[in-house]
């Protein structure tokens, strides 16, 4: 019974003396006395083994293996004395390290279950019926993730953390082939991203060939200082979000006209209706809405894509060259070649300039100055298209991470948290069984 109750508890591998050992529930709660094997004691100041029990104490330790219910182990701890120099000491406890209350056991189970980014700290707390600083304080003490090796292609972004202090945007660097965080840095301001990136390297350096990102110029001015061998390529996915914004200020404009409440009502609400309810047909490419049925409640029907894309595109024809220049340049986007850019590129930038449109004068002006970066973006690199994709994933994650904890204050805790959760190899220090 008693051997059962070791394997349970996954004690195999420590030497309990099963006859002295027993078994209790108090309060829902398994607690366990055990008594280790009487081994010869060495005495650690002076090295004698002639050394003779003192007394015992007993003490606590959590062990928590069993999920559904706490688990205590009472262990019965042999004081030796030794007769040559008359220290007293204890003898070698395997189940956890010294001052500690929680098994080792435990805290690799509860660092085991950190690893998912949906976790947080009181939850674990909560599955190992431990304290939410007990987990904080094994989290600190094992986990110290050092940053990782550049790689010839990274991507660089930031996410809005909130309570973070010195600043509410923190920058992430990123492995753009495996998806692992390179490091995390507390801001995204050039001279602190500065200070940080000139401490790697310039060998290291040097041997970045790529680096994608948004259109912050802190980072390209980052990477034309420190990175000499690297282009920079901006991120597809954050030139057509600004396209999109344009287009949707338009639609926004062009929805105003027919508003109930304004004074100058030109039609019928049915415009303002579809404008606002169809609203995303503006921002998706044509070929990416569904091909099927969509209600259209104000009128009880049903219409397809499009009829429902005929019918917006009547209602203005500002709207429609808008939404016709914004699926030329969807289209460019995904069907340029780096060796045509330079032609295509420039028949844009004429459509773009002499259409007229006020909302899309800052994006022209925009995607001109950005230019050779947006051209770096069309590279491919052993077959993938050079993009935020990955770091995009990534911060999916952290945001999981710091909405679930409801913010972080301690940034080096959270860049811990973060790159423990992500990179799954990251090592565990300071464990010794």
């Amino acid at each position: 019974m008693n051997y059962d109750i070791i394997k349970l508890l996954n004690l195999e591998t420590y030497n309990i003396d099963l006859d002295k050992s027993t078994l209790i529930k108090e309060n829902n709660t398994i607690i366990y006395y055990v008594v280790l094997k009487n081994n010869i004691a060495t005495c650690p100041k002076c090295g004698c083994t002639d050394c003779c029990i003192h007394d015992y104490r007993i003490k606590s330790i959590k062990h928590s293996l069993l999920i559904d219910k706490p688990c205590i182990l009472k262990y019965k701890s042999r004081r030796f004395k030794c007769k040559m120099c008359g220290s007293i000491f204890y003898e070698n406890n395997p189940f956890c390290q010294k001052d500690e209350k929680v098994s080792l056991q435990t805290d690799l189970l509860v660092l085991e279950k950190l690893r998912s980014h949906t976790a947080t700290f009181i939850s674990v707390a909560k599955l190992f019926s431990i304290t939410s600083q007990s987990v904080i304080n094994i989290f600190d003490k094992y986990v110290s993730c050092k940053r990782l090796p550049l790689s010839e292609v990274i991507c660089m972004d930031e996410i809005y953390t909130k309570n973070m202090k010195p600043d509410k945007y923190i920058c992430v660097l990123l492995n753009f082939f495996n998806g692992n965080i390179i490091d995390i840095y507390p801001t995204r301001h050039y001279l602190s991203l500065l200070q940080n990136l000139y401490r790697i390297p310039l060998n290291e350096r040097k041997n970045v060939k790529y680096i994608v990102m948004d259109m912050w110029d802190s980072y390209k001015r980052v990477a034309n200082d420190l990175f000499p061998n690297a282009l920079v390529a901006v991120d597809s996915f954050h030139v057509l979000q600004h396209l999109n914004i344009a287009v949707d200020m338009v639609r926004l404009r062009t929805m105003k006209k027919f508003d109930k409440g304004h004074s100058k009502l030109e039609n019928a609400d049915m415009y303002y209706y579809m404008l606002k309810k169809f609203h995303f047909f503006f921002k998706t490419p044509y070929a990416k809405l569904e091909d099927k049925l969509w209600n259209v409640n104000k009128i009880r029907t049903k219409w397809d894509k499009l009829t429902i894309l005929g019918y917006l595109k009547a209602i203005d024809g500002e709207l429609t060259k808008a939404y016709n220049l914004a699926e030329d340049y969807r289209e460019f986007n995904y069907y340029c070649d780096i060796n045509n850019f330079e032609e295509d590129f420039e028949d844009l930038i004429y459509k773009f300039s002499n259409s007229g449109i006020p909302e899309f004068y800052e994006f022209t002006k925009m995607i001109i100055r950005w230019k050779y970066e947006i051209k770096n973006s069309f590279v491919f690199v052993k077959g993938k298209r050079l993009s935020n994709g990955k770091i995009e994933s990534c911060n999916s994650r952290l945001k999981i991470i710091l909405k679930s904890a409801n913010g972080y204050k301690n940034f080096d805790r959270f860049r811990n948290r973060c790159m423990f959760a992500v990179n799954k190899d990251t090592p565990i220090r300071n464990y010794h069984k």
